[in-house]
């Protein structure tokens, strides 16, 4: 009798409860959790960093009578439209702009940016979900799933780049004349010394003739929406595996900002900007867990997720940045209450 009494025993708290007909707790119907949550592989990439663009003043085949700005002065037109090809509306602002006394030489530079990748492993966040269920079969209970969960994200590229530099330089005829000292800014009435309206241009790149320091970052807040289908299946009293995927919605809060420094072989200057954004990142999620039941209706988990969000885009002056969230890997942990 005490052999027969201990091998019931025995099997009934070895035999899965699937197989028995009924989950350890056949009234318990809601599912409360509280989780935390690492997200991996969440990247941004860094775009046009350090690229300064300028557009080029109008070509000399515009003609003589075009307004044409440089970054170290102009030659627009004067009062008389420039008469005879000759204009005394302009300035210059360096000696160094006369080489020979028979020109007189502007320049316009623009700097090609390149891209760069930063990735955020890991980046912190919470989940608050709950489940009810709709069935309990023979191997475990299904229902739906809602779910709210929250991530900071936040990435900086402080690495220095070397990038090329174009340059197009504009020659104007002194006709003879000598330029007055620098810095000069003729005017639209005149009179004053008149150069030659029409320039001759040239142009060349220098690779990597600027050098870039300081630094770019983009901060977020993510905010999530998670609804979808979940299955529990019992493997022992205590144990179970549970599954969940469906459509996950998600709003960004996002600030992109950099302050960088440019430095020629002539001059160095500083630029900085910053803009605040928000989008709506539609998507979708799955995740997997093993539950430990360790008193009464509590239970413990642990597993992994997957969720796909897409991209996000942002621009700030000049500078741009791509968050991407299409390949987010999430480990979590956390705590569930049944009644």
């Amino acid at each position: 009798m005490r052999t027969v009494f201990l091998t019931a025993l025995a099997t009934s708290l070895a035999v899965p409860p699937f197989l028995l007909g009924q989950t350890p707790d056949d009234s318990e119907w809601n599912h409360f959790s509280t989780e935390a949550r690492l997200s991996f592989n969440i990247r941004a990439r860094f775009q046009n960093v350090g690229g300064v663009g300028s557009v080029p003043p109008p070509a000399p085949s515009s003609g003589g009578a075009a307004d044409r700005t440089y970054g170290d002065g102009f030659v627009k037109v004067d009062s008389s439209g420039n008469q005879g090809g000759l204009t005394w509306n302009w300035g210059y602002k360096n000696n160094s702009q006369v080489p020979g006394n028979d020109t007189v030489q502007f320049h316009t530079s623009s700097l090609t940016g390149v891209t760069t990748s930063r990735r955020d492993d890991p980046s912190l966040g919470f989940e608050l979900g709950y489940v009810r269920d709709f069935g309990h079969e023979r191997w475990g209970n299904w229902g739906l799933k809602t779910a709210f969960a929250y991530n900071t994200i936040r990435l900086e590229d402080r690495q220095g780049y070397s990038v090329d530099v174009s340059q197009v330089t504009d020659s104007y005829p002194l006709n003879g004349l000598l330029a007055p000292l620098a810095p000069y800014n003729g005017a639209f009435q005149g009179p004053g010394i008149a150069i030659g309206s029409t320039p001759t241009r040239s142009s060349q790149t220098t690779p990597r003739g600027a050098q870039i320091s300081g630094s770019r970052s983009v901060d977020a807040d993510l905010y999530q929406l998670h609804l979808g289908p979940d299955a529990k299946y019992w493997i022992s009293d205590r144990l179970s595996l549970e599954v969940s995927a469906g459509l996950a919605l998600g709003i960004i809060d996002s600030t992109l900002s950099y302050s960088e420094s440019i430095a020629t072989s002539d001059s160095t200057r500083s630029i900085s900007g910053g803009h605040q954004g928000t989008g709506i990142l539609p998507g979708v999620y799955v995740e997997a867990e093993l539950n430990y039941r360790f008193w009464r209706s509590a239970s413990v988990f642990g597993g992994v997720g997957f969720e796909y969000l897409g991209t996000f885009n942002q621009s700030a002056g000049p500078r741009s940045v791509q968050l991407d969230l299409s390949e987010t890997v999430i480990g979590l942990a956390g705590l569930r209450w049944s009644f």
